[in-house]
């Protein structure tokens, strides 16, 4: 398992907040350990303090997006700030149109309720008791997810994808097709998710 240069996608719980055309909330948490797959088996991994602060000299480069769609109206806002903490990546980003407007919208509905990242991993990393920990990444994108599988942990990964495509294994990502929610989003203007196979 090559785990230096591959890209992963982790989605996160999170607190968000969406006022004065800014959503913030903890992009990563740090010092939380969860078990991940990626394909070649279950293990252990945590992200460690330090990990994201190249992006943090650069936050107006990482788009803040719906469920990592990547057409030009799934973006809702673009970095302001990226700070580390010591509980862990902590973003703020400027809401933008018609998209930011629904994303905030959706958010004060609890409708959206977590955050996902997509980053390319750089080195190995280290271990510790058996837990990899990420200690250093750069930050790709960050999106606004619902209903994340673990509360402030990992959903899933991908390996070795090009960033500028999305790879067949993203379908994992996407939760159980729900009518009712895709019913309130489209009342707010942003029709059904379209999802792999539909």
């Amino acid at each position: 398992m090559n785990e230096s240069r591959q890209i992963i996608v982790r989605s996160f719980s999170a607190e968000l907040t969406a006022e004065d055309d800014v959503i913030r909330g903890c992009c990563v948490p740090y010092g939380e350990v969860a078990t991940v797959d990626d394909g070649d088996g279950p293990y252990k991994e945590m992200f460690a303090r330090g990990a994201f602060r190249r992006v943090t000299k650069a936050p107006h480069k990482v788009y803040l997006d719906f469920e990592h769609h990547e057409g030009i109206l799934d973006v809702v806002g673009h970095g302001i700030t990226l700070t580390e903490r010591d509980s862990g990546l902590h973003g703020a980003f400027r809401r933008i149109g018609a998209p930011g407007q629904q994303a905030q919208e959706l958010i004060d509905a609890g409708v959206l309720t977590g955050m996902s990242v997509r980053a390319l991993v750089l080195g190995p990393g280290r271990r510790e008791n058996g837990v990899v920990v990420r200690t250093a990444c750069h930050l790709d994108r960050v999106a606004l997810c619902r209903d994340p599988a673990y509360a402030g942990a990992v959903l899933e990964a991908l390996r070795a994808a090009p960033m500028s495509t999305q790879p067949p294994e993203l379908a994992a990502l996407w939760p159980e097709r729900d009518a009712d929610l895709d019913d309130r989003l489209r009342a707010l203007g942003i029709g059904a998710v379209v999802q792999s196979g539909d």
